[in-house]
This record gives C-alpha cells, sequence and structure tokens, in this order.
C-alpha cells in the first residue's frame, strides 16, 4: 500500500490542482503529468488492477482520469473490466470488495 501513499495520492492530488484543459501546459507540466501516467500505467496487474485491490485500482482511475488520460485508453478499460469483475449484486444492492 505504499505505493498508494506514495504516488498514486499525490498523482490525484497534482491532477484535481492541474486540470489538464485549464491551460495549456509548458513542458515541464507536461513532463510531469507523462511521468506520474507512466508510472501509474508501469504498475497496473495483468488482471487489469493496481495493488491487487478495488481501493487501489479506484485511486489509480480516477488520478489517471485527473491528469487527462482518456477514459478509451487500454489501461483505464482494463481497470474498470477489473472493478466489474469484483462487484457482487443481491437483489437490491450491490456489493463490493475493498481488498481481494
Amino acid at each position: 500500500f505504499g505505493m498508494a501513499l506514495g504516488f498514486i495520492l499525490p498523482s490525484l492530488t497534482w491532477g484535481l490542482q492541474n486540470p489538464p484543459q485549464s491551460t495549456s501546459p509548458g513542458w515541464i507540466e507536461r513532463a510531469a503529468v507523462r511521468r506520474h501516467i507512466d508510472y501509474l500505467l508501469a504498475r497496473q496487474n495483468p488482471e487489469g488492477n493496481w495493488l491487487g485491490s478495488q481501493w487501489g485500482t479506484c485511486l489509480a482511475l480516477a488520478s489517471l482520469h485527473a491528469l487527462g488520460l482518456p477514459s478509451t485508453h487500454d489501461a483505464v478499460v482494463r481497470g474498470v473490466q477489473s472493478l466489474a469483475r469484483l462487484k457482487r449484486r443481491t437483489q437490491s444492492e450491490i456489493w463490493v470488495m475493498p481488498f481481494n
């Protein structure tokens, strides 16, 4: 869970404070965004999740969205699919598993 505290949360915070559409970023900002995105993409599990958990996957997906990665990107699609596999439906509710 050190990855979440060490990189996912800072990526999410940075992305929320510096939305990609707000201004035309300079080369330093573009490099920072690319580095955050590359780091997260490199750590996605083959199953499509991050950290082997639903909460880590949710944080990573929120970070990638805040950093401007399109929802059609393969990593985002695989991440959402991994979340879909973890939900359990009853007649009146959807349960999610916070840890796998």
